[in-house]
């Protein structure tokens, strides 16, 4: 029984590492670099699109049971989440169509019900569930953004914007929907944004080499290894299983920071949490490793002096715009006053002018009751004659 289910885990993860490696890489099920592989006598062969066939022997048969808890977006266990994933991204591939924005697939619930209705085959679920809904959703989201990522890289970047193709190179998508994409690629906005996305990646020292899975969920499959049976793994550790890839081993920058870990190790009384800390916090700013894996982080003293001298500085620059902010108050209060005195001068001015216009209407009013009445004698000695 032990040896069955080393196998089927042994299996899961060659195709898992086939997958994030290889597998989704080729979008259109056309044959590339990335779909080569060498058999027995050593031959390369094209192993052909994956189609997550190998990841049917987790269910024996049946459909694993695919439930969240409340707030989660992934499932518990290891191998469910990774297969989840997987699953996915799988569906997003061949039929689900990459739109320009996220938001415009709120109101297409046809791809939605799509969606759902791939992962109920090879899921056991309750599809009415909304917090199910809302984790499949999320898990949507950014398979597609993913899978925008990789068309993008394949059929848009190599070329120069005349040969790139206005006709859909993938099966879900119609030829609009493509050029529409193609369009949102070329917009001034789009290519400074993902030539500062660029930039920011390759920042990055130290990438995971976990593929779809989290770090959560890959420490939980670290603990629940064969390896660490025994003892339980450290800190330094889960940095060595969460940077580590079957196929390409460890990057330089994370080789390099092991390294340091590990003579700090051999020459200071330190726990691994705080060599790992030590280690990250030299070359990274703000590294968020231990409390990803969930462990509590421990701040060096380059960043108490650096968090202490942000304090002083928003301190200061806090006065500043305070002081600021009293000048601002006091002109726009001198201001108001000008204002006000310019006010009150107008209406005395208009007051004056309207008791003027009074006076003059009166002596006129009376000029004209002293004509009007010598007219009407005049006209009664007329009458009288």
């Amino acid at each position: 029984m032990h040896n069955e289910e080393s196998l089927h885990k042994e299996q899961f993860d060659a195709e898992f590492e086939d997958y994030v490696d290889c597998g989704v890489e080729d979008d259109t099920g056309q044959h590339g670099e990335q779909n080569m592989m060498h058999n027995e006598d050593g031959k390369v062969v094209v192993r052909g699109i994956n189609k997550g066939k190998r990841l049917d022997i987790m269910s024996r048969g049946g459909r694993l049971p695919l439930v969240f808890a409340p707030g989660r977006t992934k499932p518990n266990s290891p191998p469910l989440a990774s297969m989840f994933a997987t699953k996915s991204a799988i569906i997003v591939r061949d039929y689900i169509p990459i739109l320009t924005h996220w938001k415009y697939y709120k109101d297409r619930h046809d791809i939605k019900r799509n969606f759902l209705g791939k992962l109920a085959m090879r899921f056991a679920m309750d599809r009415n569930d909304v917090n199910l809904q809302k984790a499949c959703f999320d898990m949507l989201k950014k398979r597609v953004l993913n899978q925008r990522h990789k068309l993008k890289q394949k059929w848009f970047d190599p070329m120069p914007l005349s040969e790139v193709s206005r006709i859909s190179p993938v099966k879900s998508m119609s030829n609009k929907e493509w050029c529409d994409l193609v369009d949102s690629w070329i917009t001034p906005k789009k290519l400074d944004t993902c030539a500062k996305n660029k930039v920011s990646r390759s920042m990055v020292k130290y990438q995971q080499a976990t593929g779809s899975r989290s770090y959560e969920v890959q420490v939980q499959e670290v603990f629940l290894s064969e390896k660490y049976k025994d003892k339980p793994p450290d800190a330094v550790d889960l940095f060595k299983e969460t940077h580590f890839s079957t196929k390409r081993g460890f990057s330089e920058n994370a080789q390099a920071a092991i390294d340091s870990m590990e003579n700090i190790i051999t020459r200071e009384p330190k726990s691994a949490v705080e060599v790992v800390s030590e280690v990250l916090n030299e070359s990274t700013k703000n590294n968020r490793f231990l409390e990803r894996i969930g462990l509590p982080p421990i701040p060096s003293s380059r960043t108490s002096k650096s968090s202490l001298l942000e304090k002083l500085e928003a301190e200061r620059d806090g006065n500043a715009e305070f002081r600021i902010t009293i000048e601002e108050l006091k002109k726009a209060h001198e201001e108001a006053k000008v204002a006000q005195e310019e006010a009150r001068k107008a209406k005395e001015e208009a007051d004056a002018v309207r008791v003027k216009n009074e006076e003059e209407i009166q002596a006129m009013k009376k000029k004209l009751g002293a004509d009007e009445a010598l007219l009407r004698q005049v006209m009664r000695r007329l009458q009288a004659q």
